[in-house]
């Protein structure tokens, strides 16, 4: 009789569970509202989303149009026609917006195609395989960006003038965090620095090699400094 009583309280309680899981087969990701669809968008790369998303429905058009929901962006590596019609769509769209910016497309600068003159509202960008040629254009452009409190920079090869890059670098006065990767020519050694003002840089990592005298070279423009790690 005990186990009798158990199965028809269990068969209750299923038929109770029924509807319940029927509403939530019928369930489709359109019909969440738009913060839960924004807490998922969080966890992932800006640019899968507007693969994903963006030519579904005038509804995600407008997210990545419209929406205040601060950027986080990677451009890694993808072929000249995509990076067009993405900068197009998205990045000049949403230049208000893009927090976080990680560059892996060397040719993006080519043609002056993009800039960062307009990313106004850029507080960490990322760098990655840049001709050193196209460095000095890009650090010229990152003195009007307010914002910007942390850059990381990767070239493919030597910077002619590492004297002219350090000084250039130093002078961005927002900078908190700055990692450094570039090819280097010999001599390694750079006479001291001069700038206008100490730089406000807590941060600094060097991950490429340097002559000990460079290093204190930038050391004497670092009064900030909180953290330090350089290959020597």
């Amino acid at each position: 009789m005990k186990r009798q009583r158990t199965d028809t309280f269990n068969g209750n309680d299923n038929k109770r569970l029924l509807p319940m899981i029927e509403c939530f087969s019928n369930t489709q990701f359109e019909d969440l509202p738009n913060e839960v669809i924004y807490d998922i968008f969080d966890y992932l790369d800006f640019y899968h989303v507007y693969q994903s998303f963006y030519n579904l429905n005038t509804r995600f058009q407008s997210y990545f149009l419209e929406s205040n929901v601060p950027r986080k962006s990677n451009l890694f590596l993808m072929s000249k026609t995509i990076f067009n019609r993405y900068n197009e769509d998205i990045i000049l769209s949403n230049r208000q917006q893009i927090h976080t910016l990680r560059i892996s497309n060397y040719f993006m600068f080519e043609k002056k195609s993009f800039s960062f003159s307009y990313q106004t509202s850029l507080r960490t960008l990322i760098i990655e395989n840049i001709k050193s040629t196209d460095v000095k254009v890009i650090l010229r452009q990152l003195t009007s960006l307010s914002n910007l409190t942390s850059l990381s920079i990767s070239t493919l090869n030597a910077i002619r003038n590492i004297n002219s890059f350090y000084a250039q670098i130093f002078r961005l006065s927002t900078l908190k965090y700055l990692k450094l990767l570039v090819g280097r020519k010999y001599p390694k050694f750079i006479s001291p620095i001069t700038i206008n003002k100490h730089t406000s840089i807590e941060y600094l990592i060097f991950d490429h090699g340097m002559d000990l005298n460079e290093l204190i070279a930038l050391l004497s423009n670092t009064p900030c400094l909180r953290h330090l790690s350089a290959m020597l």
